[in-house]
């Protein structure tokens, strides 16, 4: 084990995550020949100068909110704003090496959703939210979705020259899931085959406060109710029951899905394929049923 200026090769190697062998090569390149190490010292700093061109732009473009969609522009604009020649795989790098940055999916959102009075509500909800999740209050959210398809895969190995497809088979009638999600992850749901309104919100609630005063008759004191600005829930009937629950009920900013828990639990759901058995589903379908007996459940 030689030493590299009083300091074990294997020690360099590791620093530099290389293998000893690549630095015992290098070292006896040096004895040969040491203006070598010179020129790739100073391709060295070559490279760390682009590097730091690169981040100049892209830097640049993030902080003007411009959406960076294609490597190919960035290349584009180093030319024009740094007169220097890159690759695109050259940007890529230090995009995702040195800036930390990540090619991801896309989200659309409408484009009101950072309207000013979109902006000063999700504000406002922020400033009703975050001192009770301080305080320790318990957060149910309660939204609705719907299941169409049993069948939610959105992407998969394929070979090459192979489109990877796969069956759709659409639910009729459609479900419509009604959950409630706390901050201590309890999960409270309901399925349904009806268009989900009002009095099909109020049914859902009414079975939610039984099995909530089972669980402990005092959930009021410190539960908060949370939903959005759907209209089942801001409806005069929804709203006259859930003044007299005497509950405190916070009314989510509008696009505020990144701060509904429940969000996770439809997108988890919606993941791959459902019905793994090939069951069969829909209207015809004959399934035993048999009332339930469970009071929180039945009337």
């Amino acid at each position: 084990m030689y030493l590299v200026d009083h300091v074990f090769q294997g020690e360099v190697a590791q620093f530099f995550k290389v293998t000893p062998a690549m630095v015992s090569k290098l070292v006896q390149q040096e004895l040969r020949n040491p203006q070598k190490t010179v020129l790739l010292k100073d391709k060295q700093a070559e490279a760390h100068l682009i590097t730091d061109k690169i981040k100049r732009v892209v830097i640049g473009m993030l902080e003007k909110d411009i959406i960076l969609v294609r490597a190919e522009a960035v290349v584009r604009l180093v030319k024009e704003q740094e007169a220097v020649e890159v690759t695109a795989a050259q940007v890529k790098r230090v995009m995702r090496d040195e800036l930390g940055l990540a090619y991801r999916m896309t989200r659309k959102i409408p484009v009101q959703a950072n309207h000013k009075r979109c902006l000063v509500l999700r504000q406002q909800y922020a400033m009703v939210m975050l001192p009770l999740l301080q305080k320790g209050t318990r957060i149910l959210n309660v939204d609705e979705t719907w299941l169409n398809s049993t069948n939610f895969t959105r992407m998969a190995w394929s070979a090459p020259g192979t489109s990877a497809t796969i069956q759709a088979k659409p639910i009729s009638y459609r479900i419509a899931l009604i959950a409630a999600l706390d901050t201590e992850g309890r999960l409270y749901y309901s399925l349904t085959q009806a268009n989900t309104d009002q009095n099909v919100m109020l049914v859902y609630l009414q079975y939610l406060v039984e099995q909530l005063d089972l669980e402990q008759p005092s959930w009021r004191d410190d539960t908060a109710l949370l939903l959005d600005g759907a209209r089942y829930h801001t409806g005069s009937k929804v709203r006259e029951y859930l003044r007299k629950l005497e509950v405190q009920v916070i009314w989510s900013g509008p696009y505020s899905y990144s701060t509904a828990p429940i969000e996770l639990v439809f997108g988890a759901l919606k993941f791959g394929e459902l019905n793994f058995d090939r069951k069969p589903t829909g209207k015809k379908v004959g399934v035993p049923f048999q009332l339930p007996t469970d009071p929180v459940v039945s009337r």
